[in-house]
């Protein structure tokens, strides 16, 4: 049995933060819902991101409910972004990589184009703690502001690469896309100044492993 299905953990519900943009509902919601009635959990809430703030107000409404399990579905940017704010608050976050790179899957040993799979070891699987970074920026008017991140951090030409490259080309393209913004990046060659300092990382809270099997 799952530490997640704790018979005094009561009703327990999962949240799900997915990016429209990148999540094939039609092929999530069925195995969301058949997980979490095989596990007696309360029905899954569903938290859409929004283009013009990263995802954060999704995660931050999610994390306002209380979920046992936060599903992130997306790309990086996602992930990112949920990590953030769940950091700190002992809610485990589940993997359901839909981008292009998925780093921080690839990195953990995250199944990947398996919803199915995502799914059960998001209800099922044992977590496990993982590091972040935190980047504090400051830029030349002294306003400051902070950044989580996952496995990898870019500034320079790859941050300019992440930043050109189109949508809609990395759904046709995949890696592919990011050819041309790479390309148009060296051939610019812009120079910038940058004074930095490296500290140590923080602890994160835990995400979801891969537990072998679905829950058919």
């Amino acid at each position: 049995m799952s530490t997640r299905d704790h018979p005094a953990a009561g009703r327990r519900h999962a949240a799900v933060v997915y990016n429209p943009a990148k999540t094939p509902l039609e092929r999530l919601h069925p195995v969301v819902a058949e997980c979490e009635a095989e596990h007696g959990w309360a029905q899954t809430r569903w938290y859409e991101t929004r283009s013009d703030d990263a995802g954060r107000a999704a995660a931050e409404h999610a994390l306002a409910a209380a979920p046992a399990v936060v599903m992130a579905a997306g790309g990086d940017g996602t992930v990112r972004v949920v990590a953030e704010v769940m950091q700190g608050t002992d809610i485990p976050v589940a993997l359901v990589p839909l981008g292009t790179g998925n780093l921080l899957a690839r990195d953990v040993g995250a199944p990947l184009n398996d919803i199915a799979a995502c799914v059960s070891a998001a209800f099922a699987g044992e977590d496990r703690p993982v590091d972040v970074g935190v980047a504090e920026l400051e830029d030349e008017s002294g306003a400051r502001r902070s950044h989580t991140f996952m496995v990898m951090a870019g500034i320079g030409l790859d941050a300019e690469m992440a930043e050109s490259t189109s949508t809609i080309a990395k759904k046709h393209l995949g890696w592919f896309a990011y050819v041309t913004p790479i390309a148009r990046s060296v051939i610019a060659n812009k120079l910038f100044h940058l004074d930095y300092r490296i500290g140590r990382t923080r602890s994160s809270s835990a995400t979801a492993e891969h537990s072998p099997g679905t829950c058919s």
